[in-house]
């Protein structure tokens, strides 16, 4: 059940390891473009989940009313000026809790952890976070190599913040239906995707602003069976 999430955190501490050891070895063009590479498998990922979706009115449905509640919210802006403020009160010092709290937003903050969770504790399907892993080893190194350890103690909260949402997720599984199950991974499907089309600067689409549109498979079908 938890396999994702484990591979997620190990590949976390593994990245870190490397970072720190090779902190002057590792130039920020390779970096880039394993990520870059990377983010095709994403696409892939993305792609072949959208054939789960089961009724593509909800899909566009929960994808308007994900952006009303995103945007009214404004999640995505929230959590930018979040991320700034903790950086700002980080000083060079505090290199340890400034690694810590980077790397914590960035692999826990973001639609790719929630929805690899989710696919995890509903379907047992880790390829998400099989991607995520890979892509979070990666940033740990580059991560590492500046900031030092305290990326590596943010996969602490990596398993936690997924492993609940994994075990929230089979916990309900049980009273989800096929087609609820298939429209969230449609929607998931489809947040994957533009996260690999604005990591390769192709978009800019704010998708925490759209991630709350996950939910409202499950309260259409409620409502109107």
């Amino acid at each position: 059940m938890l396999t994702g999430v484990v591979v997620n955190t190990l590949a976390i501490i593994v990245g870190s390891g490397v970072g720190l050891i090779f902190r002057r070895g590792i130039s920020e063009r390779i970096s880039e473009t394993l990520v870059q590479s990377m983010m095709l498998g994403v696409l892939y990922i993305g792609i072949s989940g959208l054939a789960k979706t089961q009724n593509v009115m909800v899909l566009m449905l929960s994808l308007a009313l994900g952006a009303i509640v995103g945007e009214g919210l404004m999640l995505e802006q929230r959590f930018e000026a979040f991320a700034h403020r903790m950086e700002g009160k980080m000083s060079q010092e505090q290199s340890l809790a400034k690694g810590l709290i980077a790397a914590t937003l960035l692999f826990c903050v973001g639609a790719m952890a929630v929805v690899g969770s989710i696919e995890s504790g509903l379907q047992g399907n880790h390829a998400t976070l099989f991607a995520k892993a890979a892509i979070d080893g990666v940033m740990a190194i580059t991560l590492a190599a500046s900031l030092g350890m305290g990326v590596a103690f943010s996969s602490i909260f990596v398993l936690l913040y997924e492993g609940a949402i994994v075990l929230f997720a089979s916990m309900v599984a049980p009273f989800m239906t096929e087609s609820v199950i298939g429209d969230m991974t449609g929607f998931g499907s489809l947040l994957i995707i533009v996260i690999g089309l604005n990591t390769l600067q192709i978009t800019k689409i704010k998708t925490l602003n759209i991630l709350p549109g996950i939910l409202i498979p499950i309260f259409y079908y409620l409502l109107l069976g």
